[in-house]
């Protein structure tokens, strides 16, 4: 039988590993979560869906967002390019009726019309 001293290191360190392991695994690779390049998403986008950045702002945490979008279908794509590899853009979402405000000075009366339509 062992001495509790041991003992308690043998489940201390059981315990340190299955933390261990629990992290790498919640920790999955960009590439699983639909990441890939800059070029290769931006070329992706465009070949696939024909959407082409037309946005692109530093957010209050840091990332860079590009939105990418198909005036002709309305397709668009909201991506995030990380402060630590700007070499790397993640999909944070998607959707259609996309469009780009020509008029961005409304008079009252239209907004409160477009509102309602």
């Amino acid at each position: 039988m062992l001495p509790n001293k041991v003992k308690d290191i043998i489940i201390i360190a059981a315990a340190i590993l299955a933390v261990f392991i629990f992290v790498l695994w919640c920790a999955s690779p960009a590439q699983a979560q639909g990441c890939s390049s800059v070029k290769e998403g931006s070329v992706k986008l465009e070949k696939n869906y024909g959407e082409t950045p037309v946005f692109r702002g530093v957010s209050a945490s840091g990332y860079m967002i590009v939105i990418f979008l198909n005036s002709d279908s309305g397709t668009w794509t909201a991506a995030r390019i990380m402060p630590q590899n700007r070499m790397v853009m993640c999909p944070l979402d998607a959707g259609a009726d996309g469009s780009i405000r020509e008029d961005l000075e409304m008079k009252e009366e239209e907004k409160v019309e477009q509102k309602w339509q």
